[in-house]
């Protein structure tokens, strides 16, 4: 089974999913230890999105080394901020890359290979920590670190052999070698209409933000462009996904899991896991066949129901009630599910939001977990427009001439103008 897409997108769909490796490392890392990020955004629009990838891999690479052979607590730290800093700039070069690179019709599912990618990594660092509950000394907190080497040097080393954003050699004048990325990102020659036609359409978009240049001061500015409605969207969504609570799971599950009175703790953890990366599978379809929107609003609905239930069973079941644990267990896992369908899908500065959030939410949740969130579909209805099936100059247009409660019927009349109809996410036979 798969999507109906063009056969010659095959290679854009490989270029861009292999992009999302470094979801994974983001996944594996988050998985084994929490840490330290900070603002990115140099990396991909100074050294651009290819080598901002490769340069921030061997930055974690560096950290992660560090971490291994410290002789100490010093040593570790430095090596934790290293890799907190590496990773961080890679999470925000890798989505900015793909969603540049992507076609269109598949660039939600595309991108969303981040978020599959980075569930794989939390359930392979769930099984390398149970694993290494077996082995004594030293090595039972080395191993799983230094397994991140592995994958980081695999994104390194191919990201060498993958195209450069046609955005980005626009974005510095270099308009013959981004006519050129476009052929090959679509598999087709440099004549050909749709290459020529997209190549026009992204130099027009670079020259109209070229007039309205501005500094990292003026994103919290409106303007013309309702440029500080789109940041608050960003920041504003990545700081929701943290607050839903997900992380509770993924940094104090285990802990939870063993106050709740539940055996073999870890390995509901592992499980926990495997149910995450198997329900984000469903989000390929749906998040181009329903839309953004409206999965974030009924993911959000499903989430405060069962993150209700899991709070009510926690403080009332006694940790003698096998029932009870069973329950508890299964409103876990149901509550994981609803957020790898919803939420989990979903860049500098908004990534430095993300990771911001994060830690606070790694350090307080504890405390938080047995009073369940408000509601947040009315956030998402409020917040969030409708961009599916539209390039990234039509989403600028958007922007700047709707509101996120009108954007259904604006991005129909875009896509009307365009001759460009919905792109169709049946999952065919």
């Amino acid at each position: 089974m798969g999507y109906s897409i063009d056969k010659r997108d095959v290679i854009s769909v490989a270029f861009v999913g292999f992009a999302s490796l470094g979801g994974f490392i983001m996944g594996f890392d988050t998985s084994v230890i929490s840490g330290v990020k900070e603002l990115p955004a140099l990396f991909a629009d100074g050294l651009g999105r290819r080598l901002g990838i490769i340069v921030t891999s061997i930055l974690f690479m560096a950290g992660v080394g560090l971490q291994v052979g410290a002789p100490g607590i010093a040593a570790f730290a430095v090596g934790r901020a290293i890799t907190g800093y590496g990773l961080g700039a890679m999470v925000a070069c890798i989505p900015t890359y793909q969603s540049e690179c992507a076609p269109k019709s598949i660039r939600g599912a595309l991108v969303m290979g981040s978020q599959l990618a980075t569930t794989i990594g939390l359930m392979i660092a769930a099984v390398a920590n149970q694993a290494a509950l077996k082995v004594t000394g030293e090595k039972s907190w080395r191993i799983p670190i230094a397994i991140q080497i592995a994958f980081a040097g695999v994104l390194c080393i191919g990201m060498f052999f993958l195209p450069e954003s046609p955005r980005y050699y626009i974005k510095k004048g270099r308009n013959e070698d981004a006519l050129r990325a476009i052929s090959r990102l679509r598999a087709r020659s440099k004549t050909d209409p749709a290459v020529v036609e997209e190549y026009e359409e992204m130099v027009k978009s670079a020259a109209a933000s070229e007039l309205d240049k501005s500094g990292y001061l003026d994103c919290f500015r409106q303007g013309t462009n309702k440029t500080r409605t789109r940041i608050l969207t960003g920041l504003g969504f990545l700081g929701t996904q943290q607050l839903t609570g997900i992380n509770f799971i993924f940094y104090y599950g285990t802990t939870f899991f063993v106050n709740s009175g539940i055996k073999d703790p870890y390995l509901i953890s592992v499980l926990t896991n495997v149910v995450n990366v198997v329900a984000t599978f469903p989000a390929f379809v749906l998040i181009d066949r329903l839309g953004r929107r409206t999965l974030l609003i009924w993911g959000a609905f499903f989430l405060c129901v069962f993150q209700f239930i899991i709070a009510i069973a926690g403080v009332t079941i006694p940790v003698d009630n096998m029932a009870g644990q069973r329950m508890l267990v299964a409103f876990v896992f149901l509550y994981v599910s609803a957020f790898a369908v919803s939420w989990g899908p979903g860049l500098a500065m908004t990534n430095a939001t993300n990771w911001a959030v994060n830690f606070g939410i790694s350090y307080s949740i504890p405390y938080l977990v047995n009073d369940g969130p408000q509601s947040l579909g009315l956030g998402a209805r409020i917040s969030l427009s409708r961009t599916k099936g539209l390039t990234l100059e039509q989403v600028d247009m958007l922007f700047l001439n709707s509101t996120p409660r009108k954007s259904a019927t604006y991005r129909k009349q875009l896509l009307r103008e365009s001759n460009s109809p919905p792109s169709k996410m049946a999952f065919q036979a």
